[in-house]
């Protein structure tokens, strides 16, 4: 898919999701982190903000959920719309806590 197939609003965005995507592939090779992407989305969800620090890197998407990836592999959701949170552990197991 080109840049081109995109809303000219949507071409920034998409590049960076590309550049993101590449980066995550090229870090876990193995695993399937992200969605497809195509024009015909009905709800396009995205990186809104991130923050990479020495022990995690932080994302704020546009869902408003906050995703923490920590370098020992485990993972953080945050949803404060469904007052969640979910751990996911280094074998890949999630817990869901309500708060």
């Amino acid at each position: 898919m080109d840049l081109n197939d995109f809303p000219k609003d949507m071409r920034k965005k998409s590049l960076l999701f590309r550049h993101f995507a590449k980066y995550l592939t090229e870090k876990h090779p193995d695993e399937s982190l992200l969605p497809s992407l195509t024009p015909e989305s009905q709800e396009l969800n995205f990186v809104k903000k991130w923050l990479k620090t020495s022990e995690a890197t932080l994302f704020r998407l546009s869902t408003g959920v906050v995703q923490a990836n920590f370098i020992d592999k485990t993972i953080v959701f945050l949803s404060a719309e469904k007052n969640e949170v979910i751990y996911q552990d280094r074998e890949e197991t999630r817990t869901h806590y309500f708060i």
